[in-house]
């Protein structure tokens, strides 16, 4: 839950760090991105480009220093997918983050999943990080805070623009706070956006000491396409961390009373 006196705004301007964009690839072919014409950038990075790959000539760009890599036609259920999220998280910008008393995102949720996520992924002092799915940057900010260097993606440009809110503002969007390694408050040249479908993306190769998906895709193409992404994108030393989805003990008592009910029924009626 956001603070019902939140902020409106249209569109948040954050610059991509130069020293992340040797990083990318293209999500037709993998190829080398270069930049075709930069229009405007700041003390950070770039904040609006043009962007060629050099091997199939393919151009994308960094809009409000996002950048843009999508290509392709997306799935229905990827539309859909992405108007949800992309509702959820539109136009609200608060000055910090209220958590909801229960449930995801709440004090004890984050409490519970934050910590053996960043336990698995330390050291983070100096890595660089690939992190797919990174919403509105609960873990992104909280991995720069501790050092690491993040490029963080999701398919969602109003989260990736409300993470660009929270990197002007300085704190993590989450009530689990960790201890601050980097030298300067200011996290914004640590941090690369990325508005890209996971399952057709691509980054230099074996560049990431760290990868993070802390919410699993949908089906099972999707994830090996990923995981074959993250293991090209790891060094021989680096290590993935992934969150996976399963029922509550509750859910699972629940759908086991409901069969049991409706085997009953259609014994009764044999």
């Amino acid at each position: 839950m956001l603070e019902s006196s939140a902020k409106q705004t249209a569109v948040v301007s954050t610059e991509f760090p130069r020293d992340l964009l040797p990083l990318l690839r293209c999500s037709r072919d993998a190829g080398p991105l270069v930049i075709a014409a930069e229009l405007q950038s700041g003390a950070v990075g770039i904040i609006e480009a043009r962007l060629r790959c050099s091997t199939c000539a393919c151009e994308y760009r960094i809009e409000d220093g996002i950048a843009c890599l999508m290509e392709g036609s997306l799935t229905p259920e990827d539309e859909h997918e992405i108007a949800i999220l992309d509702a959820v998280h539109a136009s609200t910008w608060p000055d910090r983050f209220v958590p909801p008393p229960a449930g995801w995102r709440s004090e004890m949720w984050d409490l519970l999943e934050i910590p053996p996520h960043l336990a698995e992924l330390e050291p983070l002092d100096g890595c660089r990080v690939l992190e797919i799915g990174c919403g509105d940057g609960r873990f992104t900010m909280l991995m720069a805070q501790m050092g690491a260097r993040v490029l963080a993606v999701d398919f969602s440009i109003n989260a990736l623009r409300k993470l660009a809110w929270w990197l002007q503002v300085g704190v993590a969007p989450t009530a689990y706070q960790t201890v601050r390694r980097c030298s300067s408050a200011d996290v914004r040249a640590h941090i690369g956006l990325v508005q890209a479908d996971a399952s057709h993306f691509h980054v230099a190769h074996r560049s990431f000491e760290r990868a993070l998906s802390a919410t699993p895709l949908d089906s099972r193409d999707k994830r090996m396409r990923l995981y074959h992404t993250i293991a090209d994108a790891l060094t021989d030393e680096g290590r993935y961390v992934g969150g996976v989805e399963h029922d509550s003990l509750l859910r699972r008592l629940l759908a086991r009373i409901l069969r049991e009910n409706a085997c009953r029924t259609e014994n009764r009626s044999d």
